[in-house]
């Protein structure tokens, strides 16, 4: 029915709903607890969140994945930076969950204790649950040869994909990657934010709008954090990202671009 009401699969009608909620109360299948109860919790961007104690058939048939328990990630720059790993590792979507969910509990029909009458006697068809790979940690910071004299309006920057960028300053050129650039976490090794929002510079003619002001503080600090690494990087002292009036974003000095 939860389901149903999420149009993930189609609905039940109406008149069904109350004899089959009578038929199972006080059966085994009741929930005990809110805990065991199946529920889809909703998501702002993706509509759904989080599938939650799901017979494994009814997931598969809403989204193809025999689960009991499913969850988005929690925005774009999050399902960005997990596609940028997969990427790496060169796998695709077509063959690796990952690409669209943050978690999957793998379960089938068959190992489902609630849903199937076979439990106790059916072989074992799950396999087990699917770690997350570790990223390599580097801390290979570099600086780029930054001629002398140079301005920000003198600086290129162009993403050759999601983790290098080829730079050029008048006669000075190079490709690094974020690592080189500083801009990786110390522990789990991937991208900061700040690469992350030097990539929506990149995808915006070298412009970032922030107009929500509930979230504005937070990108004020990832944008003066990306300052501060540029100017460490290219050893220029002036800021690299001016505003572009009260409420409204930054602009680049530079030149930025993707491909």
């Amino acid at each position: 029915m939860v389901a149903g009401n999420w149009k993930l699969i189609p609905p039940i009608y109406d008149d069904l709903v109350k004899g089959l909620e009578e038929y199972w109360a006080g059966s085994v299948f009741e929930p005990s607890c809110g805990d065991e109860e199946t529920n889809i919790y909703d998501h702002p961007i993706w509509g759904w969140g989080i599938i939650k104690n799901f017979c494994p058939e009814v997931t598969y048939k809403a989204i193809g994945i025999f689960s009991d328990h499913v969850i988005q990630y929690g925005d774009k720059i999050d399902r960005k930076i997990a596609h940028r790993r997969l990427r790496a590792e060169g796998t695709h979507g077509d063959t690796d969950w990952r690409w669209f969910y943050w978690h999957v509990n793998p379960c089938h029909y068959s190992d489902c204790r609630l849903y199937t009458l076979n439990k106790d006697r059916a072989p074992r068809h799950v396999e087990p649950p699917l770690q997350r790979p570790s990223a390599t940690k580097s801390t290979s910071v570099e600086k780029f040869p930054t001629p002398k004299g140079s301005s920000w309006e003198d600086v290129r920057i162009r993403f050759t994909d999601g983790q290098r960028v080829h730079v050029q300053v008048k006669d000075e050129s190079g490709t690094y990657n974020f690592t080189q650039m500083g801009m990786n976490n110390r522990k789990s090794g991937e991208p900061t934010v700040q690469w992350d929002l030097m990539e929506e510079f990149a995808n915006n003619d070298g412009e970032f709008s922030c107009r929500d002001l509930t979230i504005r503080p937070k990108y004020q600090k990832r944008k003066e954090k990306l300052a501060k690494d540029l100017q460490v990087f290219f050893e220029i002292e002036d800021d690299p990202i001016e505003s572009l009036g009260p409420g409204k974003g930054w602009r680049a000095r530079f030149m930025i671009s993707f491909k």
